[in-house]
């Protein structure tokens, strides 16, 4: 909700408010690798603490080097990438000359990710950090923790990284609406698509990029609830029905009683029902019986005994 009404309300107040966790990232990771360097340079690098479960990793040898392993360090490091594109989409919305400052956007961002990436790993390299297992504090926490402690620097910095992550989102909403008002006027979509707000935002396709999150981030959450709730439902239908038939009697949905008079089983179950006729003094006649069978055949069972259903 909050990146939404802050791309609804421009793309200066979008850039500004988006820009100070990235600042404060950018400069506050910069900071730590340069004193970790100066640390290093004078052979003062403080101990490095592991967290809990990774001290099994500790003295273990490096896996070999091969195909995966260099495909998964692609893979990994392919997602710096991710955020590149994001300066080529937006050149029309520079300002004057918009090629030039675009590319020394471009450029800038090359090297403060150049300049963070190596930083690090080098500085990982020389303190001996290993990844947590459990993903559980990262690499750029434990590098933080070491050289600086858990103070309010640590807590800042990995605030800002938080903040950063969230952020990370906007890139969707700044170029999703604008591929929307294309195929909009294309005519592949409808053209309020592609009409802009009161702040030159294209309106629509925000708000619509925000309702699309909200339902990926809710449906999913909404189907574990209905799962579980139709699960509890289902094992209470099932003690309530042997609950019910506990006492080894469960009949059709009518009047009944037992009685023990017949000889053909036990117990036998007269089930009643509103009618005109009529039983004799010594019971109901087998003609009777024959006439409600073929009228209506019904069953009727006593649960844990044999017996017979008599219809009245």
């Amino acid at each position: 909700a909050l990146i939404m009404i802050a791309n609804l309300r421009g793309i200066r107040t979008a850039g500004i408010l988006f820009s100070l966790p990235i600042y404060g990232y950018t400069f506050g990771s910069a900071a730590v690798i340069v004193y970790g360097l100066t640390r290093w340079a004078g052979g003062s690098l403080p101990p490095y603490t592991p967290p809990p479960a990774a001290q099994d990793l500790l003295g273990q040898p490096a896996a070999a080097l091969g195909l995966l392993l260099i495909l998964r360090a692609f893979s990994s490091g392919a997602v710096a990438l991710t955020g590149i594109e994001a300066v080529s989409n937006g050149v029309p919305y520079y300002k004057e000359p918009e090629v030039q400052n675009a590319h020394r956007w471009l450029v800038a961002l090359a090297i403060s990710f150049g300049a963070l990436f190596i930083g690090i790993s080098f500085l990982a390299a020389r303190i001996g950090i290993v990844p947590d297992p459990t993903e559980t504090e990262t690499l750029h926490s434990q590098l933080t923790r070491t050289l600086v402690g858990t103070g309010p620097a640590h807590t800042l910095l990995q605030v800002c990284a938080l903040l950063l992550l969230i952020v990370a989102a906007d890139t969707g909403f700044a170029d999703f609406p604008r591929l929307l008002s294309l195929l909009a006027r294309d005519g592949y979509l409808p053209h309020a698509f592609a009409e802009r707000g009161a702040r030159l935002a294209f309106s629509n396709g925000v708000v619509a990029v925000a309702v699309i999150s909200a339902v990926l981030i809710v449906l999913p959450v909404l189907i574990l609830t209905f799962r579980s709730l139709g699960l509890h439902h289902e094992r209470l239908a099932q003690r309530v029905s042997v609950a019910s038939s506990a006492d080894g009697q469960t009949c059709c949905p009518r009047r009944c009683r037992t009685t023990g008079s017949s000889p053909l089983s036990r117990s036998t179950t007269s089930c009643s029902r509103p009618s005109h006729t009529r039983a004799g003094p010594a019971g109901t006649s087998k003609q009777s019986i024959a006439r409600m069978t073929r009228r209506r055949p019904r069953s009727c069972a006593l649960v844990g005994t044999r017996s017979t259903a008599v219809f009245r």
